[in-house]
This record gives structure tokens, C-alpha cells and sequence, in this order.
């Protein structure tokens, strides 16, 4: 399959924000993890034959000396709602990746009318953001919490934790997957996020895409 991708900068309120989209649909925006953008991928590929993806890098990721955890994804999360707009994004789905995560349940937090739906990848814990830890119980919005089975006890624990907090939200396992659920099994990944986002609470995981039955 071949996917034409588009690379362009946006203005977000001062902060030149490069963003990376294909594909056609209801719009998903990808927030990618502490380890830096993610180049499009074959679970990429097989979302934007679906959906319009819209891939925002995040501009310096890393908290400052005098910023900690929580102020930077704060900082963030404003950041990329401002790159949202300016990329053409009104109403949307959102998915962040490990620490990405923490940055697009601010967003949904600060933007209920705008997104629609949450997909947190491997969510980081939110224990070093106290703030945002007790906020969780109040986003009202169908959220999809994603572990492999392959990652560390702590990602199951942070994913339990999200599933606690958050009402509205389904916890899923993919089997066979570390912490790069999208990388390991893509076409899985794919099939997963993208039928949440175009169902939402009534999503269904197809047993032939092997998520359930390793």
C-alpha cells in the first residue's frame, strides 16, 4: 500500500510546529513519545488509508531546568492545541504515545468541545503530575487505553491506573506487543485505533486481527 504523506510547518501561537498528514476522513491527531517524532510506518499507512492523520511534532519535548513534568506538558498541550487549529483540525480524535499521552489528556482536558475521543499509547504514569492525576475522573469523552503484553509491569500499571480514573474508558491488551505497540504489530494497531475512532464506545476488536487470540 502507498500512502502519500505531506510535510509542512504551522504557526501555533509564536512556535513554528512541523506536523506530517495523509489520508482522508475523520481526523486523527498523533501525539508522538519523549523519543522524538515517529516517521510514517506501516501502522501509519494503514490509519491514513482510513482516516486523515495528522502527525504534530512536539517542539522541545524535554522539560526545561526551571519547568518540571507538569508544567511542560501543560506548556505543551497549549502549544499543540494552537497547531491543531492551525493545521485545519476542528473537531478530532487524539492519540499520544507514552509521554505524548500525558500532553493530549491535558488537551482533552482544556478542549472538550474539539476532541472527540482519546487514545492514550502506553501512557506515562501520571503520579509526577499530581495536578493532572486528579483531574482524570473529570474528562467525559470515550478514551482507549493501549498496553502491549510485552512492555514492563509498570506500563500495565499506569494503564490500570488511566482505567481507574478515567469512566468513559476501555483497557485493551495487544497481545505479542512491547512498548511500541504500532512497531511490533502494526497492522493490529491499526485496525484497533482506527475502528475506535470511527465507533467510538461501541468499538469492536475483529478476533481475526489476532489481538485478542495471540
Amino acid at each position: 500500500m502507498t500512502v502519500s504523506w505531506t510535510q509542512r510547518s504551522v504557526d501555533a501561537d509564536g512556535v513554528d510546529v512541523r506536523i506530517r498528514e495523509a489520508g482522508e476522513g475523520p481526523a486523527l491527531a498523533i501525539l508522538h513519545s519523549a523519543g522524538g517524532p515517529e516517521r510514517p510506518s506501516a501502522a501509519t499507512d494503514l490509519l491514513a488509508a482510513r482516516l486523515r492523520v495528522v502527525g504534530l511534532e512536539l517542539p522541545g519535548l524535554g522539560a526545561s531546568p526551571r519547568e518540571d513534568r507538569a508544567q511542560a506538558c501543560a506548556r505543551l498541550a497549549a502549544t499543540m492545541a494552537a497547531a491543531a487549529t492551525a493545521a485545519g483540525l476542528e473537531a478530532y480524535a487524539l492519540l499520544g504515545a507514552s509521554t505524548g499521552a500525558l500532553v493530549a489528556t491535558h488537551m482533552a482536558l482544556a478542549h472538550p468541545e474539539r476532541v472527540q475521543a482519546l487514545v492514550l499509547d502506553a501512557p506515562a504514569a501520571p503520579g509526577d503530575d499530581e495536578a493532572l492525576r486528579a483531574r482524570l475522573p473529570e474528562l467525559d469523552l470515550p478514551t482507549m487505553i493501549v498496553i502491549g503484553t510485552r512492555d514492563e509491569p509498570a506500563a500495565s500499571e499506569a494503564g490500570r491506573e488511566h482505567k481507574r480514573r478515567i469512566a468513559r474508558s476501555d483497557l485493551v491488551y495487544v497481545y505479542d506487543a512491547g512498548r511500541s505497540i504500532a512497531g511490533d504489530r502494526p497492522e493490529a494497531y491499526a485496525e484497533l485505533v482506527a475502528d475506535f475512532v470511527v465507533r467510538r464506545e461501541g468499538h469492536v476488536v475483529d478476533r481475526r486481527s489476532r489481538v485478542i487470540n495471540p
